[in-house]
């Protein structure tokens, strides 16, 4: 089966499969073929209803590979997992300083999303979330950037 034919099947037919589907796409992860890997983090992304907590360290592993278009949809399929992407923030800090612009602009994005659903979550429960940190665990604004000393 192709990772195409993957990304386009139906939530609910992706959701009855989704161990099946997951050992799949985690399977081409780190195949020789850089356009099969792409076609693998295309299927992430388009699938990420699929994607298990325990997924995210080998989607944080294959980051490590040098392919900016791989790069790219891996990263945006960690902003669509919800709160699931949460151990991969620091990853994601780090690719904000990637030499590829698109790279660093899904990283952003991502962070967003996902201290989006942090803030949603937290809210639901009745607590309030932390503010976001920059990788100084400073405060930070909403793009990362620490805070200058005299706005705090």
């Amino acid at each position: 089966m192709s990772y195409y034919a993957i990304g386009n099947m139906p939530g609910d037919v992706k959701l009855a499969k989704a161990t099946e589907l997951l050992k799949v796409l985690l399977a081409g992860l780190h195949d020789e073929d850089a356009e099969v890997r792409y076609q693998v983090a295309w299927g992430f992304e388009t699938s990420a209803e699929a994607i298990t907590t325990d997924a995210v360290p080998h989607i944080i592993e294959a980051l490590k590979i040098e392919q900016p278009r791989f790069q790219f949809m891996l990263i945006r399929s960690l902003g669509h997992i919800g709160d699931r992407g949460v151990s991969a923030l620091p990853v994601l800090e780090k690719m904000r300083q990637h030499p590829n612009a698109d790279v660093r602009s899904v990283s952003n994005i991502t962070i967003h999303r996902i201290h989006d659903y942090i803030a949603a979550n937290s809210a639901a429960k009745g607590s309030s979330p932390e503010p976001p940190k920059s990788p100084t665990n400073q405060p930070a604004t909403e793009d990362g950037k620490p805070v200058p000393s005299k706005e705090r």
